[in-house]
């Protein structure tokens, strides 16, 4: 962490009755107008298999953050953001089931597809980091071109809430032989238009995890930050509401995996303002849950459990950032 000292102008720098003032905390608030590049995955699991997959998209989409941080003394470092996601159409969600297992090893053919419009309902993302700033030794050269360098250890908590709603688009589906089996899923099989709602989505991801960070401050008040986290089991809670069959199944999840990282470019080009832009990336997966069955959209008692580890969810991809900052004593 950096300090400013400001010199008494009443005197002169020699003089004893110059005075030197540290003020020892400093911080920024920030905005930011962000686009997604990312997309969100529900499973079904059987066996460890995936039997079905649904992509739910988020390109194009596009959010707005709030940002603020504050460095304390000792080199304790606080900082959140809070975003916004922007409701509106977006991409195509597609669905595809996995059914015909009758092959061993078991190796599932795709049976049935579907392509849906969709849309954000809405969404709110935010994170919170705990860090300690620690200067790294600097070089002769570092000192001479004006560059240092701290790490930063830190603990953060990642939260995600996302909605989308499909509809209309059609049905692709592999006829059933009288055997049971299915026959050849191909894209020449007849399309089966939809014109009324198809499924709805909703995802709660969680993400405690521990991180490392770095601030490189080279001359002409250019500042490059970037931290990676780390999470072993992730928390998440799904709800999916078919509206055709008039059901809705919650699923809960614990387990998978999950990182997620930073970078960010900034200049201060005034002593209280800053522009930057900055690139986020996430990744977070489990297979490793269970669902609960609703028969009825808005029924409150569930009718049946599934086995462990056959509910799944996944979101990953980045954000492109570009912003400003009101900054103070940095």
């Amino acid at each position: 962490m950096t300090t400013h000292a400001f010199a008494h102008t009443g005197a002169k720098p020699d003089s004893p009755l110059s005075t030197k003032k540290i003020f020892p905390v400093s911080g920024f608030l920030a905005a930011s107008c962000n686009g997604l590049l990312m997309e969100a995955r529900e499973y079904v699991c059987q066996s460890n298999i995936i039997v079905s997959d649904l992509r739910w998209p988020l390109v194009p989409s596009f959010s707005y953050s709030l940002h603020g941080g504050i460095y304390l003394p000792k080199g304790i470092h606080i900082e959140g953001t809070v975003s916004f996601l922007q409701p509106m159409k977006t991409g195509t969600m597609i669905d595809k089931d996995f059914e015909d297992m009758t092959v061993l090893p078991l190796q599932p053919e795709l049976t049935k597809r579907s392509e849906h419009a969709c849309d954000i309902i809405g969404g709110i993302q935010w994170m919170a980091k705990l860090g300690v700033q620690i200067a790294m030794p600097q070089s002769v050269r570092m000192k001479q071109a004006g560059i240092t360098v701290l790490v930063e250890p830190m603990i953060s908590f990642y939260y995600s809430v996302i909605k989308w709603h499909s509809y209309n688009g059609y049905l692709q589906y592999a006829k059933i032989k009288r055997n049971g089996q299915y026959e050849p899923w191909t894209e020449t099989l007849p399309r089966i238009a939809i014109t009324q709602a198809a499924v709805s989505y909703q995802q709660h991801v969680m993400l405690p995890a521990i991180g490392i960070g770095w601030e490189v401050s080279f001359p002409r008040k250019i500042t490059l930050n970037t931290d990676l986290h780390l999470n072993p089991n992730i928390m998440a809670i799904t709800e999916d509401i078919h509206h055709a069959r008039n059901l809705r199944f919650v699923d809960v999840l614990q387990g998978g995996w999950a990182f997620h990282g930073t970078i960010r470019l900034s200049w201060q080009c005034h002593r209280f303002f800053a522009v930057f832009c900055s690139i986020f990336y996430q990744y977070a997966k489990t297979t490793e849950g269970i669902s609960m069955i609703y028969n009825g959209i808005t029924s409150k008692k569930v009718a049946a459990y599934s086995l462990p580890h056959t509910a799944g969810t996944a979101l990953y991809g980045g954000t492109v950032s570009a912003g400003f900052a009101f900054t103070l004593g940095r």
